[in-house]
C-alpha cells in the first residue's frame, strides 16, 4: 500500500511538472516559439512509437509469462531490434530536415531527445512488466518532472536562459540519467545480460504479432501528430501555441488516468483473463470504469475552476479570446479515456485486429473531417475533427468488447463445466 501511494505521488508530481511546464513556457516563450516547441514535441511523441514498432504489446506479455532468468535475453533482443528500427526508418529523418518541419536549428535537439526518449519509454514498460512499477515511476519522475522542475527555477532566475535550446539540453540531460537508473534497477532486479543474443525468431514472432498493434497505434497517434502539423502548416505558429497550451492542460486527463489506474490494472486483468478468471476480470474491470469515471469528472470539475486563474498569470489576451478550444480538448481527452475502457480488455482477449481495425478507421475519420474544411481559418475545427476522430475509436471497441466478452464467458463455462 506504502508503495501504491509513493508511486501516486510521484506520478502526481510528474502531472504538476508537466502542469508547470505547459503554463511557464506560455508565459515566457511568445508564441512563435512555443508553437515550434509543441510541434517538435509532437513529431517526438510519433517518433517514439514509430521506433518502438509497438513492440512491447508482444514483449511484455512474454516477459510476464516467463521466468527471470528468460528476461535479459528478451530485453536485449527487444532493445536491439529497436537499433534496427531505428535504421530502417532513417530516411524519413533527413525527410523532417529537408523539408523543414522540423527548423534545422532544433534538428540534432530533436534526434537525440527522439532516440532518448524511445529509450526511456521501452525500459519502463520493461521495469512494469518486471513487476517493479515503483521503480519505473521513479524513472518517469525523472524524465518528466525532475527537469521540468529545474527549467522552471532556472527560467525564474535568469532571464536569458528562456530559450529553446536551453529547455532541450537539459530534456536530454536528464533523460540519460534516468537510462542510468532504470538499467541499475534491471540489475539489481536480478537481470542478467550476460550471454545474451539478438534472437532472430523470438522478434520475428513478436513483429508478426506487433504489426497491427504497431499500425493501429501509429493510427492513432498520427491524429494527436497531425492536428499540430496541420494548424502549423496551414493557420500558423500562434494558433499552435494556442491549440498546445490548452490541449496540454486538458491533456492532463491521460497522464492522470494512465499513472492512477492503467499502470496498476491492466496487468492484472491481463492476467485474471489468462487464469481464466472472469469473476476476477470483471472486478477489476468494474474498478477501471468507475476510476475513469470519477477521475474525469473531477478533473473537468478542477480545470473548469481553475483556468481564470491560469490565464490571468499568462497574462496574454489570445489565450483568453480562444478559451473554447480547451472546452473541445477536454471532450476529445474524455472521450479517449472512455475508449481505453475498452481497449485494455480487447488487449487482453488478444483481439488486435479489433485494436487496429478502430485506430486505422479513427485516423481515416479524422483527415476526412480536416480535408472537407480545408481552407477554413478557424482553429477550432481540428479539436472537433479529433473529437469524431475518438468517438468512432470508442463506438468501434465498445461493440467488439461487448460481442467478445459474451462469447468468451459462454466459452469457458462450456471448459470448466467438461
Amino acid at each position: 500500500m506504502k508503495e501504491y501511494f509513493f508511486t501516486l505521488f510521484l506520478r502526481g508530481s510528474s502531472l504538476a511538472a508537466r502542469f508547470f511546464l505547459v503554463f511557464f513556457l506560455a508565459k515566457f516563450f511568445n508564441l512563435n516559439s512555443y508553437g515550434i516547441y509543441g510541434v517538435i514535441v509532437a513529431f517526438i511523441g510519433y517518433g517514439i512509437y514509430l521506433i518502438g514498432f509497438d513492440f512491447y504489446a508482444y514483449s511484455t506479455r512474454e516477459m510476464i509469462s516467463s521466468t527471470p532468468d528468460k528476461w535479459g535475453g528478451m530485453i536485449y533482443s527487444h532493445l536491439f531490434f529497436g537499433f534496427l528500427i531505428i535504421i530502417l526508418f532513417s530516411p524519413l529523418l533527413f525527410f523532417l530536415h529537408e523539408k523543414n518541419i522540423i527548423p534545422e536549428k532544433y534538428f540534432f535537439y530533436f534526434f537525440f531527445i527522439l532516440f532518448l526518449e524511445w529509450l526511456n519509454q521501452e525500459l519502463m514498460r520493461i521495469l512494469i512488466a518486471t513487476k517493479d512499477p515503483l521503480s519505473a515511476s521513479i524513472a518517469y519522475f525523472i524524465r518528466s518532472a525532475l527537469w521540468i522542475f529545474f527549467i522552471v527555477i532556472v527560467f525564474l532566475l535568469f532571464e536569458n536562459s528562456r530559450k529553446l535550446e536551453f529547455l532541450f539540453f537539459s530534456w536530454i540531460f536528464f533523460d540519460a540519467f534516468a537510462i542510468a537508473y532504470v538499467i541499475n534497477r534491471l540489475i539489481k532486479n536480478g537481470v542478467s545480460f550476460h550471454n545474451v543474443f539478438f534472437d532472430w525468431r523470438w522478434v520475428l514472432k513478436g513483429v508478426k504479432v506487433s504489426l497491427l498493434f504497431f499500425i493501429g497505434t501509429l493510427c492513432l497517434r498520427g491524429v494527436s501528430t497531425f492536428d499540430r502539423y496541420y494548424i502549423s502548416e496551414f493557420l500558423s505558429y500562434e494558433k499552435t501555441a494556442i491549440y498546445v497550451l490548452f490541449s496540454g492542460l486538458s491533456g492532463a486527463l491521460q497522464i492522470i488516468l494512465d499513472a492512477g489506474v492503467f499502470t496498476f490494472l491492466y496487468p492484472r486483468l491481463i492476467s485474471s483473463f489468462n487464469d481464466g478468471d472472469f469473476k476476477k476480470f470483471n472486478a477489476i474491470l468494474k474498478k477501471i470504469i468507475f476510476s475513469v469515471i470519477l477521475i474525469s469528472f473531477s478533473f473537468s470539475l478542477a480545470l473548469y475552476s481553475s483556468i481564470d486563474v491560469f490565464l490571468n498569470l499568462i497574462n496574454k489576451n489570445i489565450y483568453r479570446d480562444n478559451i473554447e478550444i480547451l472546452w473541445y480538448c477536454l471532450l476529445c481527452n474524455i472521450i479517449w479515456a472512455f475508449s481505453m475502457i475498452f481497449h485494455y480488455p480487447i488487449y487482453a482477449f488478444n483481439k488486435d485486429k479489433v485494436i487496429f481495425f478502430s485506430h486505422a478507421t479513427g485516423l481515416v475519420t479524422f483527415l476526412v473531417v480536416l480535408g472537407l474544411n480545408m481552407g477554413s481559418n478557424s482553429l477550432v475545427i481540428v479539436p472537433l475533427a479529433v473529437a469524431f476522430s475518438f468517438s468512432i475509436v470508442l463506438f468501434i471497441k465498445a461493440i467488439f468488447f461487448f460481442v467478445t466478452k459474451k462469447r468468451l464467458e459462454k466459452d469457458f463455462s462450456m471448459l470448466r463445466d467438461k
